[in-house]
């Protein structure tokens, strides 16, 4: 599998020279576009949060932050990505404040948007809102509110009780069935109950159904260049493999195809080529990648199962 020192060659080597050469710094426009994009501009802090050895002066930090605050709406607080942009701001906010973490910078203005989650039951009517088939990303804030406030052991119970009423009894998964397209929900819902409170009931049915995703090719889409679905399953697998000890040895079989098409991915010159084109597929495969890498005792950040880095003032 690729190395640590090769990824940052292969993403650092790519990006790096793109930030110095916008004006202001970071302000990045990718070749082909027309202006910056949020969502570019903080895939790329992420990422060298997870490769690590991106190094920055102050001044940079300043401006890389100044361009991520741009688009912050003073009224709420949420982060907005430009319009026709298909992610919602729920989306932005969360990754724009992971990003000004990692930068050592905060948002310029409260996120006013997560008051209606502070109390306990403002959290579970927000909670019981939801619908299956809006977007799950909604529940980033429910992650920002638990990193930001004091929240208890009753707060965090709700969301608990929430998640298990609505496992899906055949996948496990949470708020829906048992497709390919519920992968990704399942992934961010899961992640938030174990780091609130502890791995959810019925693991080994979503690693069960997480397995029976996977293709020949090692891929969980029939996309021929992987993204978020194929760093979500890793990471399931990662983090619920040890509740389903009766299939360890197809996890690490399946994470094992799992690098085999990034590898092969990024030892052709098209796909490559593709792949960083396109910042949030590549942030993607870093994340990926991260997951990997701590199945061989090499410790990168997991970002998004991290709270700490999202703790904002309220």
């Amino acid at each position: 599998m690729i190395d640590l020192d090769r990824a940052r060659a292969l993403f650092l080597g790519h990006y790096d020279p793109l930030l110095r050469q916008s004006h202001p710094f970071a302000d990045l426009v990718l070749p082909g576009r027309e202006a910056s994009h949020l969502m570019h501009v903080t895939d790329v802090a992420w990422m060298a949060h997870i490769l690590g050895g991106l190094e920055l002066s102050e001044a940079e930090r300043d401006a890389w932050a100044a361009r991520i605050q741009r688009d912050q709406d003073p009224a709420t607080g949420l982060f907005r990505y430009p319009p026709g942009e298909r992610l919602i701001d729920e989306h932005a906010t969360w990754q724009s404040v992971g990003a000004l973490s990692i930068l050592g910078r905060s948002p310029r203005h409260r996120l006013v948007c997560l008051e209606p989650l502070l109390g306990v039951d403002g959290f579970r009517a927000w909670c019981d809102a939801y619908r299956p088939g809006t977007s799950h990303h909604r529940f980033f804030l429910a992650a920002l509110a638990a990193a930001s406030a004091p929240v208890g052991d009753d707060w965090k119970a709700v969301f608990a009780a929430w998640y298990d009423a609505r496992q899906d009894p055949r996948s496990g998964f949470p708020c829906c069935s048992n497709v390919p397209g519920c992968l990704s929900p399942a992934f961010l819902l899961t992640t938030l109950r174990s780091a609130l409170c502890g791995l959810p009931l019925h693991a080994d049915r979503i690693v069960e159904t997480v397995l029976g995703f996977q293709d020949a090719r090692g891929a969980f889409t029939d996309a021929d260049l992987p993204g978020y679905m194929e760093m979500d399953a890793s990471f399931l697998l990662h983090l619920l493999g040890p509740q389903a000890p009766g299939a360890s040895g197809r996890i690490e079989h399946a994470l094992e195809r799992v690098g085999e098409f990034l590898d092969g991915v990024l030892a052709d010159p098209d796909r490559r080529a593709r792949l960083l084109a396109d910042p949030h597929r590549a942030l993607a495969v870093c994340g990926n990648l991260s997951v990997l890498w701590r199945r061989e005792g090499i410790t990168r950040p997991l970002p998004w199962a991290e709270l700490e880095h999202y703790a904002v003032a309220l």
